[in-house]
């Protein structure tokens, strides 16, 4: 046996989790975010115009995906079905040209 996983586990300092949720690590992505060189002019003015036409439900979902809300959160929290909500973010991610929700959250933070 090569080590003995219980052990090793035991001599690990304990660090506190934080969650995605927490102020200050949303205060952290943020700054990381913001940190990332800003996209040229002409996809700024098509990320507005795009955002001008994103439904009210659509720019309610888009919040609640970047403040890190998973599908069956937002969900609950609008009470709807967790595929309507995907269906949602599908959308989103067709209108806004991203090529997955981390792409969209990061579109969502740059305007």
């Amino acid at each position: 046996m090569l080590c003995d996983y219980g052990k090793v586990v035991a001599t690990m300092p304990r660090q506190p989790q934080r969650s995605l949720f927490d102020p200050d690590m949303l205060a952290i992505l943020g700054e990381a975010v913001g940190a990332w060189p800003s996209p040229e002019a002409s996809e700024a003015s098509q990320d507005s115009t795009v955002r001008a036409h994103l439904t009210p439900r659509e720019n309610l979902i888009l919040a609640e995906i970047v403040r890190g809300h998973s599908s069956k959160e937002v969900a609950r929290a609008l009470d709807i079905s967790p595929r309507t909500v995907e269906f949602h973010r599908a959308n989103l991610l067709r209108k806004c040209g991203a090529k997955n929700t981390a792409h969209l959250v990061r579109k969502a933070l740059g305007d």
